[in-house]
Protein backbone atom coordinates (compact mmCIF):
# COMPACT_ATOMS: atom_id res chain seq x y z
CA UNK A 1 0.00 0.00 0.00
CA UNK A 2 2.79 2.40 0.98
CA UNK A 3 4.69 1.58 -2.28
CA UNK A 4 1.62 2.46 -4.36
CA UNK A 5 1.35 5.90 -2.68
CA UNK A 6 5.00 6.59 -3.42
CA UNK A 7 4.47 5.65 -7.11
CA UNK A 8 1.53 8.09 -7.36
CA UNK A 9 3.53 10.87 -5.68
CA UNK A 10 6.50 10.30 -8.02
CA UNK A 11 4.20 10.22 -11.09
CA UNK A 12 2.59 13.50 -10.04
CA UNK A 13 6.00 15.10 -9.44
CA UNK A 14 7.13 13.98 -12.91
CA UNK A 15 4.05 15.51 -14.58
CA UNK A 16 4.48 18.81 -12.71
CA UNK A 17 8.17 18.88 -13.70
CA UNK A 18 7.30 18.43 -17.37
CA UNK A 19 4.87 21.37 -17.28
CA UNK A 20 7.40 23.58 -15.44
CA UNK A 21 10.15 22.77 -17.95
CA UNK A 22 7.83 22.93 -20.99
CA UNK A 23 5.08 25.40 -20.00
CA UNK A 24 3.55 25.37 -23.50
CA UNK A 25 3.51 21.58 -23.61
CA UNK A 26 5.43 19.36 -25.97
CA UNK A 27 4.83 20.49 -29.56
CA UNK A 28 3.91 17.83 -32.08
CA UNK A 29 6.40 17.21 -34.85
CA UNK A 30 5.41 18.81 -38.16
CA UNK A 31 4.36 16.36 -40.86
CA UNK A 32 7.01 15.79 -43.51
CA UNK A 33 4.37 15.68 -46.26
CA UNK A 34 0.68 16.55 -46.35
CA UNK A 35 -1.93 15.50 -48.90
CA UNK A 36 -3.74 18.75 -49.69
CA UNK A 37 -6.31 17.60 -52.26
CA UNK A 38 -7.18 14.71 -54.57
CA UNK A 39 -9.28 15.00 -57.69
CA UNK A 40 -10.33 13.12 -60.77
CA UNK A 41 -11.07 14.45 -64.26
CA UNK A 42 -12.07 12.94 -67.56
CA UNK A 43 -9.89 14.38 -70.30
CA UNK A 44 -9.69 14.35 -74.05
CA UNK A 45 -6.34 14.50 -75.87
CA UNK A 46 -7.69 17.58 -77.68
CA UNK A 47 -7.05 19.52 -74.50
CA UNK A 48 -10.61 19.71 -73.18
CA UNK A 49 -11.03 18.91 -69.53
CA UNK A 50 -14.15 18.37 -67.50
CA UNK A 51 -14.00 18.31 -63.73
CA UNK A 52 -15.98 15.57 -62.05
CA UNK A 53 -17.27 16.81 -58.75
CA UNK A 54 -19.24 13.66 -58.01
CA UNK A 55 -19.29 10.02 -58.95
CA UNK A 56 -22.45 10.43 -61.06
CA UNK A 57 -20.64 12.77 -63.47
CA UNK A 58 -18.19 10.13 -64.70
CA UNK A 59 -20.47 7.52 -66.21
CA UNK A 60 -19.48 8.35 -69.82
CA UNK A 61 -15.83 7.38 -69.46
CA UNK A 62 -16.09 4.26 -71.59
CA UNK A 63 -15.95 6.61 -74.58
CA UNK A 64 -12.80 5.82 -76.59
CA UNK A 65 -11.58 9.42 -76.44
CA UNK A 66 -11.83 9.98 -72.69
CA UNK A 67 -8.85 9.37 -70.42
CA UNK A 68 -9.04 9.39 -66.62
CA UNK A 69 -6.69 11.81 -64.88
CA UNK A 70 -6.03 11.35 -61.16
CA UNK A 71 -4.17 14.14 -59.38
CA UNK A 72 -2.68 14.39 -55.89
CA UNK A 73 -1.74 17.86 -54.63
CA UNK A 74 0.68 17.71 -51.73
CA UNK A 75 3.10 19.81 -49.71
CA UNK A 76 6.54 19.08 -48.29
CA UNK A 77 8.08 20.47 -45.11
CA UNK A 78 11.54 19.07 -45.87
CA UNK A 79 14.18 21.29 -47.46
CA UNK A 80 14.76 18.58 -50.12
CA UNK A 81 13.44 15.04 -50.40
CA UNK A 82 14.22 12.02 -52.58
CA UNK A 83 12.36 8.75 -53.02
CA UNK A 84 8.96 10.30 -52.31
CA UNK A 85 6.51 7.59 -53.30
CA UNK A 86 2.87 8.25 -54.13
CA UNK A 87 0.86 5.02 -54.07
CA UNK A 88 -2.49 4.92 -55.82
CA UNK A 89 -5.43 2.56 -55.18
CA UNK A 90 -8.27 3.03 -57.66
CA UNK A 91 -11.56 1.14 -57.33
CA UNK A 92 -13.59 0.59 -60.50
CA UNK A 93 -16.96 -1.09 -60.85
CA UNK A 94 -18.26 -2.95 -63.87
CA UNK A 95 -22.04 -2.57 -63.58
CA UNK A 96 -22.72 -5.27 -66.20
CA UNK A 97 -20.55 -7.92 -64.53
CA UNK A 98 -21.24 -6.62 -61.01
CA UNK A 99 -17.55 -6.88 -60.28
CA UNK A 100 -15.10 -4.59 -58.48
CA UNK A 101 -11.61 -4.12 -59.91
CA UNK A 102 -8.70 -2.47 -58.12
CA UNK A 103 -5.86 -0.73 -59.95
CA UNK A 104 -2.77 -0.15 -57.85
CA UNK A 105 0.54 1.44 -58.82
CA UNK A 106 3.06 3.91 -57.48
CA UNK A 107 5.19 6.77 -58.75
CA UNK A 108 8.53 7.67 -57.14
CA UNK A 109 9.78 11.28 -57.22
CA UNK A 110 13.25 12.76 -56.70
CA UNK A 111 14.49 16.28 -55.90
CA UNK A 112 11.28 17.48 -54.23
CA UNK A 113 11.82 20.94 -52.68
CA UNK A 114 10.02 22.37 -49.67
CA UNK A 115 6.65 23.92 -50.56
CA UNK A 116 2.99 23.40 -51.46
CA UNK A 117 3.00 23.33 -55.25
CA UNK A 118 3.64 19.60 -55.71
CA UNK A 119 1.51 17.42 -57.95
CA UNK A 120 1.45 13.75 -58.76
CA UNK A 121 -0.53 12.52 -61.78
CA UNK A 122 -1.52 9.13 -63.12
CA UNK A 123 -3.79 8.41 -66.05
CA UNK A 124 -6.14 5.60 -67.00
CA UNK A 125 -6.41 4.64 -70.67
CA UNK A 126 -9.89 4.82 -72.25
CA UNK A 127 -9.82 1.09 -73.06
CA UNK A 128 -9.24 0.25 -69.38
CA UNK A 129 -12.55 1.98 -68.58
CA UNK A 130 -14.24 0.12 -71.42
CA UNK A 131 -12.91 -3.21 -70.12
CA UNK A 132 -13.18 -2.79 -66.33
CA UNK A 133 -15.89 -0.19 -65.71
CA UNK A 134 -15.97 3.28 -64.19
CA UNK A 135 -14.07 4.70 -61.25
CA UNK A 136 -15.88 4.69 -57.92
CA UNK A 137 -13.18 6.13 -55.67
CA UNK A 138 -9.46 6.29 -55.16
CA UNK A 139 -6.96 6.51 -52.33
CA UNK A 140 -3.47 8.01 -52.46
CA UNK A 141 -0.71 7.46 -49.92
CA UNK A 142 2.56 9.38 -49.62
CA UNK A 143 5.49 7.30 -48.44
CA UNK A 144 8.96 8.53 -47.50
CA UNK A 145 11.87 6.47 -46.22
CA UNK A 146 9.67 3.36 -46.15
CA UNK A 147 6.98 4.93 -43.94
CA UNK A 148 3.52 6.17 -44.85
CA UNK A 149 3.38 9.87 -43.91
CA UNK A 150 -0.08 10.91 -45.14
CA UNK A 151 -3.03 9.73 -47.24
CA UNK A 152 -6.24 11.01 -48.79
CA UNK A 153 -9.41 9.79 -50.50
CA UNK A 154 -11.50 10.90 -53.48
CA UNK A 155 -14.35 11.71 -53.31
CA UNK A 156 -13.43 13.30 -50.01
CA UNK A 157 -16.59 12.11 -48.28
CA UNK A 158 -16.29 8.51 -49.53
CA UNK A 159 -16.57 5.86 -46.86
CA UNK A 160 -13.42 4.18 -45.67
CA UNK A 161 -15.05 0.88 -44.65
CA UNK A 162 -12.85 -2.11 -43.94
CA UNK A 163 -9.82 -0.80 -45.85
CA UNK A 164 -11.45 -1.41 -49.24
CA UNK A 165 -8.08 -1.05 -51.03
CA UNK A 166 -6.92 -4.21 -49.22
CA UNK A 167 -10.03 -6.30 -49.97
CA UNK A 168 -9.57 -6.78 -53.75
CA UNK A 169 -6.51 -8.25 -55.44
CA UNK A 170 -4.93 -5.32 -57.34
CA UNK A 171 -4.05 -5.18 -61.02
CA UNK A 172 -0.87 -3.24 -61.71
CA UNK A 173 0.18 -1.56 -64.95
CA UNK A 174 -3.11 0.21 -65.66
CA UNK A 175 -2.16 3.53 -64.06
CA UNK A 176 0.12 5.41 -66.42
CA UNK A 177 2.62 8.17 -65.71
CA UNK A 178 1.99 11.29 -67.78
CA UNK A 179 4.85 10.70 -70.22
CA UNK A 180 3.08 7.52 -71.44
CA UNK A 181 0.01 9.54 -72.42
CA UNK A 182 -0.98 12.34 -74.82
CA UNK A 183 -0.85 14.71 -71.80
CA UNK A 184 2.91 14.63 -71.17
CA UNK A 185 3.27 18.35 -71.97
CA UNK A 186 0.64 19.35 -69.39
CA UNK A 187 2.23 17.80 -66.28
CA UNK A 188 3.97 20.91 -64.99
CA UNK A 189 4.96 20.73 -61.33
CA UNK A 190 4.98 16.96 -61.27
CA UNK A 191 8.63 16.63 -60.24
CA UNK A 192 11.38 14.31 -61.40
CA UNK A 193 10.17 10.73 -61.76
CA UNK A 194 12.53 7.92 -60.81
CA UNK A 195 12.50 4.81 -63.00
CA UNK A 196 12.73 1.46 -61.27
Amino acid sequence: MRGTKIKYILSGFLLVSIFVIFPEGVKAEKKKFTVEKLFFESRSPRGKSSSSGSVSNISGLADKKKWGSLTVLYSSNLEWADNVTVKYYVLLKDEKKKKDVLFSDEVVYMNIPKGKAHRSYVYIHPYAFKRYGNIVKFRAEIWHEGVIVDSGMWPKDSEDKKNWWQQVKPLSGNLLASFFTPFSNFSIGEGQIKFK
